[in-house]
């Protein structure tokens, strides 16, 4: 497909097919990038709306899957033959391995801002470009 205008992308996309478990459906990532997804799925969104759902990697462990749970913003939305195609900007995500029934291995949210960073650049003011 030829694309008009400018590529604002910022990091290369990986094109995979990822099953994703939403809060009220599931859906198919079309493509993969450090910093986003674009998910196909049967869900209505707008442009926005905040967006929590979980990436499964089937095959990265010979004998469970892998869960990547991703929370974002919605950037852009398609629709295309009764589907809806959602761009969503990823702004923290955490692993959890599942190592035998009813264990998990978790790694707290990275990339989103904790509660005392939310609050401490509250006190402070914009971050500057120094960091």
């Amino acid at each position: 497909m030829h694309r008009f205008g400018l590529d604002r992308r910022r990091a290369q996309r990986f094109w995979v097919e990822l099953f994703v478990e939403l809060e009220h459906e599931t859906g198919i990532t079309r493509d993969v990038s450090d910093g986003g997804v674009f998910i196909v799925t049967q869900g209505s969104f707008s442009p926005g709306d905040p967006i929590e759902f979980t990436l499964v990697f089937e095959h990265l462990h010979p004998d469970y899957p892998v869960r990547l749970q991703c929370r974002g913003h919605v950037v852009r939305v398609e629709q295309n033959d009764g589907k809806t195609g959602v761009a969503v900007a990823i702004t923290g995500y955490r692993g959890a391995m599942q190592n035998n029934p009813g264990l998990w291995h978790q790694q707290e949210f990275k990339g989103g801002p904790s509660d005392e960073e939310s609050n401490r650049s509250q006190r402070a003011g914009p971050p500057s470009d120094n960091r």
